[in-house]
């Protein structure tokens, strides 16, 4: 599921190792079926941090 506040931008997708350990998710499964986007993407370390999403408090 996606949630797009404007048009789609192809240069501003990011995709996060599913099983990376600095999320802390503990996923109920042994050996997922991955797409190969999602079987290479990178963990959050190796992401420069200026192409992470910033969200700020809302007043």
């Amino acid at each position: 599921m996606y949630k797009c506040t404007s048009l789609y931008s192809p240069s501003d997708e990011l995709c996060v190792r599913w099983d990376d350990p600095a999320i802390r998710i503990v996923w109920p499964v042994g050996k997922p079926v991955l797409s190969a986007r999602d079987a290479s993407a990178p963990s959050l370390e190796q992401i420069p941090l200026q192409r992470l999403p910033r969200f700020e408090a809302s007043p």
